[in-house]
């Protein structure tokens, strides 16, 4: 089954895969012509596809209990020639299977999985040319199956005995089993490309026409009952849908059909949707029987490379080949996939697992898990008798076989390890980052985070207390972009308050005399919001003597909150707001991943974050009118790393209670 390049041209440098003005209800004019009757094949010439299989080969209904792995073959330049190379699902163990000095490509596998068909312009020993051979998976017993120079695109038909295939303008279908001539099924005057059986093997649907008016064409499999499908515009492209229907890209007066989806009969013509979408009707399946896309396209280093394509991967893409040759063309059997015995809804995180048999893995550094973090850890390990093993590589613990990987993160932990990110994704191993908030990969990536959601309650706090207008300025440090992008988020609900962000970097700290003098410069400014540095932003502002003062944000220190409480009582006008950070991250790390491998139901109305995959808090909020309260409560508390205030774990109950549905 190939993949058309057309699906992803420029797959990741564009990446826009939406349509525009595709109706759903359009109605094709269907064209009757009658083919050529001088080269129909009589019944003897053509051998059609029997009510059982000719040669060993094995029906859609035979293999549904016994899944045939979706090996890829694929064509690449990285030998200095086109070679025809062998690879698993995962990208996994690439072998060069033809090895020749001459040109192979377009490699196209049979549906029972047991050969390849390929064009090849190699030395036959007669003259030369551009033919299609035949091989079995492993390169072994190559076989020549046309002799008329300029073949090219073979397709197999369901039943693994008969090829078709274009040659200088016509399609040609040739039983490989029967030592016959091929037959030409078309010999029409016009152009026609791109040959490719129905799932059935009953008809074949081809391209006819000159370049800027090509159209899409059927006919039975013996040549006969020609009907013109579409007749205006340009096909770029053109596949069989699993079931029955018509995949394209097509243009013309009236719209422009990227993702075309059509009845045989050219009715029904709807929007397939983008990425992500044409798995359900072109799908490739992953070694863990996920359905997802596979197609090739340019990539970031502008060769071309095979993907993987599915909202469980990393910004929805996963790179098969990683190589800076080219590499094309991929295709696997038709028939390759999940038996019934396979459930179609593989996932991991859905899944229920017996808690004898979970083993989860833990990973974090110096900076961003502490020894507190580890006997959390180790904690709810225990309480829970699950098996635990830790390491500084994602990559290692899935190696190991873990379900589930908790990853104490940061940003810069998030962005470093993305390739382990991505492979783990790819393995089917969910990861529940702890103190940082990473993508959503489908349903394997988590967050258990407070960080983001603190910047959003202390915008939103600065610019309500400002009524919603006036002048708000900001040190975003370090350029944290998921920062600036909730500072966006959050400006767009606000109008009337005019931003401007001003420079800091962490070779730089922001003193308080720089904040005292930009606070005197500039009365107009309503608001200090910073994502470090807070300390000096306080007493920037609070040694100032003047009648308003910005709303900053104080850090929830006992000290700090002694400072501001002293202030406030001299002068109200000071004003500040602080969060109270969870503790035991760790401790409610392992459990929430335990909920999550044992099928408790996420309650969807407790999460958030970007991309709406992080577990929220319940997160206590001190302003000046409650300040002086918390002093009353601080034994309640644990003390960070920084002397910061944080709250204790929450029990299992409450972590249940707290983000699961009963």
């Amino acid at each position: 089954m190939k993949r058309n390049r057309a699906v992803y041209c420029g797959l990741i440098l564009i990446c826009v895969l939406t349509i525009t003005g595709c109706s759903t209800s359009q109605v094709v004019e269907v064209i009757e012509t009658e083919p050529v009757e001088s080269v129909l094949p009589t019944e003897s010439e053509f051998v059609s596809p029997p009510e059982e299989p000719a040669v060993e080969g094995t029906e859609p209904e035979e293999t549904a209990n016994e899944p045939i792995p979706c090996m890829i073959a694929f064509d690449t330049d990285r030998d200095g020639n086109r070679e025809i190379y062998l690879m698993g699902p995962d990208g996994s163990d690439p072998v060069n299977l033809t090895n020749n000095p001459a040109d192979d490509f377009d490699p196209e596998w049979s549906p029972d999985g047991k050969q390849i068909a390929f064009v090849s312009n190699r030395d036959n020993g007669e003259g030369g040319g551009q033919f299609i051979y035949v091989m079995n998976p492993d390169g072994s017993d190559m076989v020549q199956m046309t002799y008329e120079n300029e073949s090219q695109s073979p397709d197999w038909s369901n039943y693994s005995d008969h090829i078709i295939y274009s040659h200088q303008g016509d399609i040609f279908v040739v039983n490989i089993y029967e030592n016959e001539p091929s037959i030409n099924l078309t010999n029409s005057p016009e152009p026609d490309i791109n040959p490719k059986w129905s799932p059935d093997s009953s008809r074949i649907a081809w391209i006819r026409g000159e370049e800027g008016q090509r159209q899409i064409f059927v006919m039975d499999a013996d040549g006969s009952n020609v009907q013109q499908i579409t007749s205006s515009g340009e096909v770029y492209d053109l596949e069989w849908t699993t079931d029955g229907r018509f995949f394209t890209h097509w243009a013309n007066d009236e719209y422009d059909c990227f993702n075309c989806i059509m009845n045989a009969d050219g009715t029904d013509v709807s929007n397939a949707g983008g990425k992500g979408d044409v798995q359900e009707y072109i799908p490739f399946w992953t070694v863990d029987w996920q359905k997802v896309e596979m197609n090739f396209g340019e990539g970031p280093d502008g060769n071309d490379e095979i993907f993987l394509v599915s909202e469980i991967f990393p910004d929805m893409f996963f790179n098969l080949t990683n190589n800076p040759a080219n590499d094309r063309n991929p295709a696997s059997p038709a028939f390759c996939g999940p038996g019934e015995e396979i459930p179609e809804d593989n996932n991991q995180v859905s899944q229920l697992v017996e808690s004898g048999h979970i083993m989860l893995g833990y990973r974090g550094d110096e900076s961003t898990m502490s020894a507190q973090s580890i006997a959390e850890v180790e904690l709810a390990c225990e309480e829970l008798e699950i098996q635990c093993v830790s390491s500084e590589s994602i990559t290692e613990l899935v190696e190991q076989d873990v379900d589930i990987i908790l990853s104490f993160s940061n940003r810069w932990d998030i962005l470093g390890s993305f390739p382990e990110r991505q492979n783990a994704a790819g393995q089917q191993v969910p990861i529940l980052n702890l103190n940082a908030e990473g993508g959503a990969y489908g349903d394997l990536s988590y967050n258990l985070d407070a960080s983001n959601d603190i910047v959003r309650i202390t915008l939103d706090w600065m610019f309500e207390s400002m009524g919603g207008e006036g002048k708000f300025v900001y040190f975003n440090v370090g350029d944290n972009d998921m920062h600036q992008n909730i500072i966006d988020t959050e400006l767009e609900k606000y109008p009337g308050i005019l931003a401007d962000a001003l420079p800091a970097s962490y070779d730089e700290p922001i003193s308080s005399d720089a904040i005292s003098e930009l606070v005197n410069s500039d009365p107009e400014i309503g608001a200090i919001w910073a994502n470090e540095f807070l300390p000096n932003i306080f007493w920037g502002v609070v040694n100032l003597e003047r009648e308003q003062y910005p709303f900053i944000q104080c850090e929830a220190t006992q000290d700090m909150l002694q400072f501001w409480s002293d202030k406030i009582e001299f002068n109200p006008n000071v004003n500040c707001i602080a969060v109270i950070e969870p503790g035991g991250i760790g401790y409610e790390g392992v459990y929430v991943a335990y909920y999550l491998l044992t099928g408790e139901e996420i309650n969807l109305e407790t999460m958030g974050g970007i991309e709406g995959n992080t577990f929220l808090y319940d997160l206590p909020i001190i302003t000046n009118e409650n300040v002086n309260d918390w002093f009353v409560k601080m034994g309640e508390f644990q003390i960070g790393r920084r002397g910061d205030l944080m709250l204790q774990p929450m029990t299992p109950d409450e972590i249940r209670a707290r983000w699961f549905l009963e």
